[in-house]
Parts: structure tokens; C-alpha cells; sequence
């Protein structure tokens, strides 16, 4: 899986940095991406691989081919990538913490950060997109950045259309997607 990442040297991507504490609804809850949620990940992924391949767009990911060792090594590699501070990634499970719900991606971009998430299909329709922006908002105030943007690619109409409900300006982003500001510091 590969997203377009540009540099950013402000506070969270230092290996010193810490996370604020991940928030908990009565829908769900954030917890580290590891190699401890691989197997709850990786159910969640295949069952949803066609639309996340379609919507997302990272070069195919996930493959009909992509087994659990592929995603275990997926899942290390995330892991080391927050205990470095270089990026954070964390699995959105339900509040018993037994099933994957799905994914957030918080990474460097000039200023600030960047957003990407998927949602397993089942909570597509029960607008757990809507409810997990919702809960990052006020969490994502908390960590030192100066923006966080959301690029969605143009396959996903319906991401961009609960980001366009949340009143969420558009911005420049990556190539081929269209972006929006789903924070600033100081709004």
C-alpha cells in the first residue's frame, strides 16, 4: 500500500511526540494499528476489498491475492511508523474491540497533516464515515498541527459528499483527488 506523503517537520512527527488518547463512542473505538488487530483487520479488509480498491486507489491495495502474512507485514510496518512518529495509523474497531470497523491514516503534509480512512461495507449505510469525522474533529484539535486536510479520490463521490455535509472547504491536495480542510488551527 503506498499513499503520497509530503514532509512535514512539526511536533507530531517526532519520535518523542505523543498521541493524544484515542476517542471512544458508543459506535466505536480508535486503538493503535499493529500486528495485535491483523486477524480483525484483515476480515475487514477482504470483505471490502472491492470497494476500498475502488475508492482508494492506493495501486490495487488490497490484491484478490493479499493474504494475512501480507497484511501482518502491513500492519508492522504502520506500527513501527507511529513508535517513530512518522506517521499514525489506527483501526477503527467497535466498542467491544471484536470486530474492525475500519481504518484512519494521519500523515505528514504541508502544513500539517493528512487524513485518509475507509469504513468496512456494512457501516457504509449506518454513516460511520460521518460519525468517525465527527469524533476526529475535536481529537485532532488536540494534536499540534496547523491543519489537517482529507484527500478523497474522485471514485469516492459519496466520502466527498459527507465532507461537503460537514461544510468542509476544499483544498489543494494530492493529484487527483479532491481535498478538504477538515481542521485548521484556530477554526
Amino acid at each position: 500500500m503506498s499513499r503520497l506523503r509530503r514532509s512535514d517537520d512539526g511536533p507530531p512527527w517526532t519520535s518523542s511526540f505523543r498521541p493524544p488518547t484515542p476517542p471512544v463512542t458508543e459506535r466505536m473505538r480508535l486503538v493503535p494499528l499493529g500486528p495485535h488487530v491483523v486477524q480483525l483487520d484483515y476480515l475487514a479488509i477482504m470483505g471490502s476489498r472491492q470497494r476500498l480498491r475502488r475508492e482508494l486507489d492506493w495501486r490495487g491495495w488490497p490484491r484478490n491475492d493479499f493474504t494475512l502474512e501480507d497484511n501482518e507485514a502491513d500492519l508492522a510496518e504502520h506500527f513501527a511508523e507511529f513508535q517513530r512518529g512518522e506517521a499514525y495509523a489506527y483501526s477503527v474497531l467497535n466498542p467491544d474491540e471484536s470486530t474492525c470497523l475500519g481504518c484512519i491514516y494521519l500523515e505528514p503534509w504541508t502544513p500539517g497533516a493528512q487524513l485518509a480512512l475507509w469504513v468496512v461495507d456494512a457501516e457504509v449505510p449506518m454513516g460511520l464515515e460521518l460519525h468517525l469525522l465527527r469524533t476526529l474533529v475535536p481529537w485532532l484539535a488536540g494534536w499540534p498541527l496547523p491543519a489537517v486536510r482529507v484527500p478523497v479520490r474522485a471514485s469516492n463521490p459519496r466520502l466527498q459528499a459527507v465532507l461537503r455535509d460537514l461544510e468542509c472547504p476544499a483544498v489543494d491536495g494530492p493529484p487527483d483527488h479532491q481535498s478538504f480542510l477538515l481542521l485548521r488551527r484556530g477554526s
